[in-house]
């Protein structure tokens, strides 16, 4: 800063008229907007303005003369840390002779509860041919607003900074134009697979992480209405996984540039489950559809059946008594052996739906009964609970594996249908002495208490119902694979409580051991 020109006295001050005078030559020190202190050579206040004195709060009369302030006031850096006198600006300025400043000093006068903050300069005073100062003059501003907003976005950037990082959910600030990544926070880095360093400054349509069609249809969106909710889209991760993720976004302005604020969560599994739920819906239905088909197609199988052996029967009956050879005759033996026809057709369609097992494996009936409970376990509808007690050791059958699977699952979603409203699915397995497990499926109502729900408790006693329940329940075709494993089954009731089926099927003989492709 180069050094203020001074207009030419005939001898150093002696009085504080004569600075006050020399002073006001280069401004108007009463009315002048900042605080101007002047301290004499031996650093003491000798004089101050008006706007000095309504920053410090503290009458001129009260600090004239003096050089130690501290009973005062303390002066303290922008850590809050002492400002030694000796390094304040203006008893800088009395000892190199050169300007010192700007400083920012906080000024805690004793007995006021606020700091008040000032950016202070000070100016040495010098005669012509004198090397040393006669006074010094300390101008300040008060920032103390300026500090205190500062202050305030400092504590507003650090907690969105430790939101921002911290948060459970992937968050992501891009350029809104070019889509270069900014910042990321570590839950982003988590699903993706990727390092900050390795995001930041790099487009997530580089790195495959969304599809091009895919940010065009979200900037566009963007554009459109300003931000946008809940907008679901995939994502592909480092590692290759192929994820579902809701994503928000909104516009925010960085150095004077618009950037995207994004906002994401994993409904990897939500989606999934939701899609297995329809899955299962959708099986459901067919099974009931196949039930149908099935009961029906027994009834007229059944009728078919009849109508043939008449028709064979009665062909046969003329063909007897009829010796004579011709078109009588003929018509005769092509309407009988047509009849075989349709029997032999009919015997075929008896086996097509009586015979549901399939190819044998050995399997644990334990480890099958768990995968399908645990496909049941987050498709199952809301206020039903799933308890399963196992068997403690494993239950060796051979069979057809995935029909007695599909059974299994009719069965339980047919259990879960059964329940109106709150109540407990049971799947129980047990071993006897007779080398056959017992498998019991049971809908229990909400009503009961928790100790019921195997189906023990001595309440209400379940009562098997007849052998047409089956069909009233839709499961003539989970019967018949149970069935074609020589198995047997009940259906019983207990008035209140709800409903269970009771399966008893045969053990593997021997020391049977699970075939591999079974497990």
């Amino acid at each position: 800063m180069p050094e203020r020109k001074t207009t030419e006295r005939p001898a150093v001050p002696t009085s504080t008229q004569d600075v006050r005078a020399h002073a006001s030559q280069w401004l108007l020190f009463d009315t002048a907007p900042h605080g101007i202190v002047i301290h004499d050579a031996k650093g003491a206040i000798v004089d101050a303005n008006a706007a000095a004195e309504r920053m410090l709060g503290i009458q001129l009369a009260a600090v004239r003369g003096q050089v130690e302030l501290d009973h005062l006031w303390a002066i303290v850096h922008e850590d809050g840390s002492p400002f030694p006198m000796l390094d304040q600006p203006p008893h800088v300025a009395l000892r190199t002779a050169e300007p010192n400043g700007p400083a920012v000093l906080g000024i805690r006068v004793h007995g006021r509860p606020d700091t008040v903050w000032v950016s202070a300069s000070a100016i040495p005073m010098r005669l012509p041919n004198q090397p040393r100062p006669f006074a010094a003059l300390t101008m300040f501003v008060d920032i103390t607003a300026a500090r205190v907003a500062a202050d305030a976005l400092r504590e507003s950037e650090e907690r969105f900074k430790n939101a921002f990082r911290d948060s459970p959910v992937m968050m992501a600030i891009s350029d809104f134009e070019t889509g270069r990544f900014v910042d990321v926070n570590d839950r982003y880095c988590t699903v993706t697979g990727y390092t900050r360093e390795q995001l930041v400054g790099q487009r997530s349509i580089d790195l495959g992480i969304v599809a091009g069609p895919t940010r065009d249809l979200l900037i566009a969106a963007m554009r459109d209405r300003g931000r946008v909710s809940n907008f679901e889209i995939p994502i592909h991760t480092r590692t290759g996984d192929d994820l579902t993720v809701m994503m928000s976004g909104d516009v925010l302005v960085f150095n004077g540039k618009p950037h995207l604020l994004t906002i994401a969560t994993d409904v990897t599994a939500r989606s999934r489950m939701e899609a297995e739920r329809v899955r299962l819906a959708a099986h459901l239905r067919a099974v009931k559809r196949s039930e149908r088909i099935g009961e029906r197609g027994a009834v007229v199988v059944q009728q078919l059946n009849g109508v043939l052996t008449s028709m064979k029967a009665a062909a046969e009956r003329h063909l007897a008594g009829t010796a004579e050879q011709g078109a009588l005759r003929g018509d005769l033996e092509a309407i009988a052996q047509a009849g075989q026809r349709g029997l032999e057709v009919v015997r075929g369609l008896v086996d097509f739906i009586g015979a549901t097992a399939g190819p044998a494996t050995t399997f644990d009936l334990n480890a099958l009964v768990r995968a399908e409970v645990a496909v049941l376990g987050p498709t199952s509808r809301r206020g039903v609970r799933i308890v399963a007690d196992y068997e403690p050791s494993p239950l060796i059958m051979r069979g057809d594996r995935e029909a007695l699977g599909q059974s299994l699952l009719t069965l339980c979603l047919n259990a879960i249908d059964a329940i109106p409203a709150e109540g407990t699915l049971s799947v129980k397995t047990r071993s006897d002495a007779d080398g056959f497990v017992t498998l019991t499926v049971s809908d229990l109502r909400a009503s009961e208490p928790a100790s019921t729900a195997t189906g023990d408790a001595n309440l209400a006693p379940f009562v098997a119902l007849p052998d047409e329940a089956s069909q009233a329940f839709g499961l003539s075709m989970v019967r018949a694979t149970i069935e074609a494993h020589g198995g047997t089954w009940v259906i019983e009731r207990a008035a209140g409580r709800g409903g269970r089926v009771v399966i008893r099927l045969p053990l593997a003989a021997g020391d049977a051991t699970v075939d591999r492709a079974t497990e």
